[in-house]
């Protein structure tokens, strides 16, 4: 769990939580990334504020990195 300020205007004065949880399924590992704000006027702030493509676009390169990590990896 960590505790992120999304430095633009007008929200940056509203913390929010944010909380990751990993789940094996399939081979794979599910990502569950949950966001709690002080206030449905902040949480609207955040997503008006373009967040959800950016972190969208951050777990798909993480993806991304991943693969290629688990191509290269020897088991023994």
């Amino acid at each position: 769990m960590q505790t992120f300020v999304y430095d633009v205007p007008v929200i940056r004065d509203h913390p929010a939580t944010e909380t990751a949880t990993y789940e094996e399924r399939d081979g794979g590992t599910l990502l569950t990334v949950t966001i709690t704000h002080v206030s449905k006027e902040a949480r609207d702030g955040h997503l008006q504020s373009g967040m959800e493509p950016g972190m969208s676009e951050s777990h798909d390169r993480l993806a991304e990195l991943l693969a290629t990590l688990a191509g290269s990896r020897v088991d023994s």
